[in-house]
């Protein structure tokens, strides 16, 4: 399943990691866009609060407990590649060995379902299909984006996605008062 990776272009990454930017910085910012409903914007500062906390959540898992990279060491696939030092990029920097899981995958895909729950929340009768549809998105472009720059395995984006899927669902959830 993950062999996949290691039979890509390399001569692509630089590209590839500069939409990875672009796309890290838009993913942070894409619950901004929640703030043009009117409905929504009456309660902007706690929807903006849920939507850091949501974020917060997700790199804080990230970052501290024991699924992250500080406590799995997995290889990127770059390092597969004898011919990375070619193209400027140095297979032996410490960060080659963070590929569990996507964070940039996990992020997006908090953001995006974050909206899409919270505007479902606020529009009961919308399309669950087409917002959750959409909120897939962004994420698989990420996704994709994460794969051609060579910094993860697809099963390391897949987990990236459950669970930045997982916390854009469930912190919304905890601020929900029932009608």
């Amino acid at each position: 399943f993950d062999r996949i990776s290691l039979h890509q272009d390399i001569a692509l990454v630089h590209q590839w990691d500069l939409y990875a930017h672009i796309g890290q910085v838009l993913g942070a910012a894409m619950p901004l866009f929640l703030l043009f409903d009117p409905a929504i914007r009456r309660n902007a500062l706690d929807i903006m609060a849920y939507a850091l906390e949501t974020s917060m959540a997700e790199i804080g898992f990230y970052a501290l407990l024991p699924l992250g990279p500080r406590w799995i060491t997995r290889y990127r696939p770059l390092v597969y590649y004898t011919d990375a030092s070619e193209y400027g990029i140095d297979r032996n920097e410490g960060y080659n060995k963070a590929s569990f899981y996507s964070g940039h995958v996990a992020s997006v895909a908090a953001s995006a379902f974050f909206m899409a729950r919270v505007y479902s929340d606020y529009h009961p009768t919308a399309s669950k299909t087409l917002l959750y549809g959409g909120a897939a998105i962004p994420t698989l472009a990420m996704c994709v984006i994460r794969f051609m720059t060579l910094d993860h395995f697809p099963s390391d984006i897949l987990v990236g996605t459950l669970i930045g899927a997982a916390f854009g669902l469930i912190v919304p959830q905890t601020h929900r008062i029932p009608p």
